[in-house]
């Protein structure tokens, strides 16, 4: 799964009858083939980017805020995919599958374990 960052920098090139409604430095994820869906219908990544775009609505304004939660929610579905889970399965397996994270980012390789929180003791 790839992350890119939008740019309307040449948008009249496109041949848009206007300039796209997507804020600039909004993070796009891409699946490695580059489709948006399939014969299952939309994609993950055509779901999380609709939920992206809606950052700026939900009281998120800053664009460095946004790659954080995108970049987030990636690395959460690629490893419940990791594990045979897919974002839109079941409550019982997303709810294991989110235990399995939780423990991961805790104990898991220091390279992926959640930082120290400021004034925290270790």
């Amino acid at each position: 799964m790839l992350m890119t960052f939008f740019s309307s920098a040449t948008w009249e090139s496109w041949g848009l009858s206007s300039q796209p409604v997507i804020p600039d430095r909004m993070p796009i994820l891409l699946d490695d083939d580059l489709l948006f869906e399939d014969s299952a219908g939309p994609r993950v990544t055509t779901v999380i980017n609709r939920w992206a775009q809606e950052l700026p609505a939900n009281g998120c304004p800053a664009p460095n805020s946004w790659e954080t939660y995108v970049r987030v929610v990636r690395d959460w579905t690629l490893f419940l995919a990791s594990r045979g889970v897919q974002l839109f399965d079941n409550r019982r397996d997303l709810r294991r599958g989110l235990s399995a994270y939780a423990v991961h980012r805790a104990c898991g390789p220091l390279k992926e374990r959640f930082a120290s929180s400021p004034g925290t003791s270790t």
